[in-house]
């Protein structure tokens, strides 16, 4: 939840207070996911969320669509990749031979494909 009220507040003046609040506390939280990891399927989704809207740093030069500008979501999709294979996530990347899947092996098997598909649409092009 903090994820996504971080994202929704960042570009609105109006709702600075709140995104100033929010980030901090998700700082705070992806510290301690650095430091003790999760067990939590909500904490891979966050990381890939956040690395979707990463705010871009003051470009000086030009070097949009060479890198520079995703080296946050990098980061937190490393994160979030980490996370997933110690929640065993690619385990669920194949169908159970019934074909059917629980609700929450079906969230999990769309979050490690989150994974998958952002690391491939963050590397640099140049």
């Amino acid at each position: 939840l903090t994820a996504i009220l971080t994202v929704a507040s960042k570009d609105d003046s109006s709702w600075y207070r709140v995104y100033e609040a929010c980030s901090r506390y998700m700082e705070t939280l992806v510290s301690r996911l650095i430091y003790s990891g999760s067990s939590n399927i909500g904490s891979v989704e966050a990381l890939l969320i956040l690395a979707e809207w990463t705010p871009q740093r003051p470009q000086d030069n030009s070097t949009i669509g060479c890198g520079q500008e995703d080296h946050g979501a990098w980061m937190l999709v490393g994160m979030a990749i980490r996370l997933g294979y110690l929640q065993r996530l690619e385990q669920t990347a194949l169908l159970p031979e019934g074909g059917t899947q629980s609700v929450d092996a079906s969230r999990k098997r769309i979050a490690w494909a989150g994974t998958s598909t952002r690391s491939v649409s963050v590397a640099p092009l140049c």
